[in-house]
């Protein structure tokens, strides 16, 4: 079951704002003042009602009432939750059956986009059934479905609205597409729950821990606080973040093993963040960090970005691997690292450009941009004759891309190495 909870403002606060929709009315700020900055599971919490199924979906509310999704069954079944904002009781429940249940990431689920609302209507939007309009008593009034998606993370952008148009954005693998069709208190949304937080906008009784000095210490700490949420789960991460602070090489396979094995995802991203902070004696880890299983593809980007700013050639063989992954968010820094390694180690050249060559035609802009931006880095100052040319040939070709950026990156790249080498 999921939960949520609320936290009321002073009440010196004015009449409480709507927040209607993704981050409110587009901007991410609102008007409101003295908002709770202080909550803990028994300070602050005016209500807190829990939920079924699960979703990750932020809370919207307009007037006296707050909506949110959530899924259920495996995600063959679809709800979107109607509770009364001034104690979280239920005022009304949508169910929707999904055609589909596609593969999904563990962080996403089938109950990530936030729902929209003008007042009269709401609009969520879900791979299956698709985006759907209710009134304000939950009634459906109609369906799209807009799917089915290639997208192994499942879909998660929100619905906006513009007039009286529902707008969708549809971003996969391939195929992408948008869609438009016409016809105080803090509300926060854990992993468990729905809460109302209230109270004054300042500090109550916080408590804090006085982190150890030594690795020693602090390896025993993270050890003795294992959760996976709460308390335990923020702790670790400012171990983690301490030990990238305190700069020392024995805290690498430490640290390493926390990015790989940790339960918490925050904690491994976080452990992997302070690896890179070490530096070049921590090659070896961030190396291992690149075979990093597939739902673990931050833990790679991380790596990439790092080792291509240290222009660690033995990293070489391992981003060679990373720049031909299923995952573009994992192609490109590898792409990038590639590109500067071979400029600042010339002897990896004669391996990298293939890579880069190949690259070119990959099936994302992206990626396109990034071979082309890294092969510039370094054809004219390391290329010669038949290497060259081939090179100058691709990127005639990539000049005419359909991709805007990515024909006037090539076009760029193009001057660059023709342009006579300084003297």
């Amino acid at each position: 079951m999921l939960t949520v909870l609320v936290l009321a403002v002073s009440r010196t606060a004015t009449p409480a704002a709507d927040w209607p929709g993704w981050r409110g009315d587009g901007s991410g700020t609102s008007r409101e003042r003295n908002l709770p900055l202080y909550w803990s599971a028994d300070t602050g919490v005016v209500w807190k009602a829990a939920l079924p199924g699960e979703g990750h979906s932020s809370p919207i509310v307009w007037g006296n009432r707050i909506v949110l999704t959530a899924s259920t069954d495996a995600g063959s079944n679809r709800l979107v939750l109607c509770l009364d904002r001034n104690d979280g009781h239920p005022v009304w429940r949508t169910s929707l059956s999904a055609a589909r249940a596609p593969a999904t990431s563990i962080k996403n689920g089938y109950a990530s986009p936030t729902p929209v609302t003008d007042g009269e209507r709401v609009y969520a939007f879900f791979d299956s059934p698709g985006l759907t309009a209710l009134d304000a008593d939950g009634k459906t009034l109609w369906t799209r479905d807009l799917g089915p998606f290639k997208n192994g993370y499942n879909m998660a952008s929100s619905p906006v609205l513009c007039g009286d148009a529902a707008i969708q954005c549809c971003d996969q693998d391939e195929g992408s597409f948008i869609v438009a069709i016409a016809g105080g208190k803090l509300f926060l949304r854990t992993d468990k729950a729905l809460l109302c937080i209230g109270g004054a906008a300042s500090p109550g009784r916080v408590e804090t821990v006085d982190l150890p000095a030594t690795f020693d210490g602090l390896k025993k700490l993270f050890a003795d606080h294992p959760a996976t949420d709460g308390p335990d789960a923020a702790l670790r991460i400012a171990i983690v973040e301490k030990l990238g602070a305190m700069k020392e090489t024995n805290s690498v396979p430490f640290l390493k093993d926390v990015a790989l094995k940790d339960r918490q995802w925050d904690v491994g991203e976080a452990a992997a963040k302070s690896l890179v902070g070490l530096g070049r004696p921590a090659i070896p880890a961030l190396i291992a960090l690149l075979g990093a299983v597939d739902w673990q593809p931050y833990l790679k980007t991380i790596a990439a970005d790092a080792l291509g700013q240290l222009a660690a050639a033995e990293a070489v063989p391992a981003l060679l691997k990373g720049a031909t992954d299923r995952n573009v968010l994992v192609r490109l820094p590898a792409l990038q690292a590639l590109g500067r390694i071979a400029a600042a180690n010339p002897s990896e050249v004669d391996k990298i450009v293939p890579v880069l060559i190949a690259d070119m035609g990959d099936r994302e802009g992206m990626v396109r941009k990034a071979a082309i931006e890294a092969l510039s880095l370094n054809a004219g100052r390391f290329m010669v004759g038949d290497g060259l040319a081939e090179v100058a040939r691709k990127l005639k070709a990539a000049a005419g891309d359909p991709n805007p950026l990515v024909a006037k990156t090539a076009a760029t790249a193009m001057e660059e190495i023709s342009a006579p080498p300084p003297r």
